[in-house]
């Protein structure tokens, strides 16, 4: 059986208003609860982020403080890279009195050395030094140094040193010992016998006249110079001459 709706058709019309009125109560309640949410969240959000950018706002100056104070030292540092680097250049022949020591700390008994002479040949190997720039002021301590340098390079490193030694020796055995035992070393990369011929001296004893000659290491501050210490330098120089003569 079929409902039959007496109702004026306004009152239909109502209800339906009403309804949607309620839908659109709960929606704006929806909506207000979920902005609610949102805001709540970005401020729990918010809150930490504060509280870090204020630290960092309070360590912002000290931070300022410590770059250029690292700026400062670096500036400084490679100042004094300069200075050291000369200091090192003007150092770097190597003492005479080393030199001389090495060459009588291993002489037999039937050796003696007459004359020592040190040489200084241009490098035929080397390269040309740059064009001389016109002479101007440095700026400041560490361009001067870098610049006198400069300079010294380019005067010092085209040449190469060399040591002529002239002896007599009555036992030519003993002689190539002790050549050997010179090279390879800290102070000497070659050594080598120029010259060797029989004499005889005035009292008639028969012995040998010699000449030697000895090439220098490039000394520290130069180019293939050493990089470490002597002594370090020293200590792998006769840990790998120990090992050549074991082989």
């Amino acid at each position: 059986m079929k409902d039959i709706d007496f109702l004026p058709i306004r009152y239909r019309e109502h209800s339906a208003q009403r309804r949607a009125r309620v839908w659109r109560a709960l929606m704006f309640c929806c909506l207000a609860c979920f902005v609610g949410v949102v805001a709540l969240a970005q401020l729990a959000m918010r809150r930490p982020i504060e509280r870090q950018l204020a630290e960092i706002v309070a360590q912002y100056p000290a931070a300022v403080v410590a770059a250029a104070r690292a700026d400062q030292l670096q500036k400084d540092l490679a100042e004094i890279e300069q200075f050291a680097a000369l200091y090192t250049y003007l150092r770097h022949p190597w003492p005479v009195t080393q030199l001389l020591a090495t060459l009588t700390e291993p002489l037999p008994d039937s050796i003696v050395l007459t004359e020592v002479t040190l040489d200084r040949k241009p490098n035929q190997n080397a390269a040309a030094p740059p064009p001389s720039q016109p002479s101007t002021p440095a700026a400041t301590a560490a361009e001067a140094a870098k610049r006198d340098l400069e300079r010294l390079r380019s005067s010092q490193d085209a040449v190469l040193p060399s040591m002529h030694i002239t002896g007599l020796t009555t036992d030519p055995s003993n002689l190539h010992g002790y050549v050997s035992r010179l090279a390879p070393s800290q102070l000497f990369k070659s050594a080598r016998i120029e010259s060797l011929e029989a004499v005889t001296s005035d009292a008639g004893v028969a012995g040998s006249r010699f000449e030697l000659r000895l090439q220098l290491r490039p000394a520290f501050g130069q180019p293939d110079g050493p990089q470490e210490s002597l002594l370090e330098s020293t200590q792998s120089l006769a840990a790998a001459t120990a090992e050549s003569t074991e082989s």
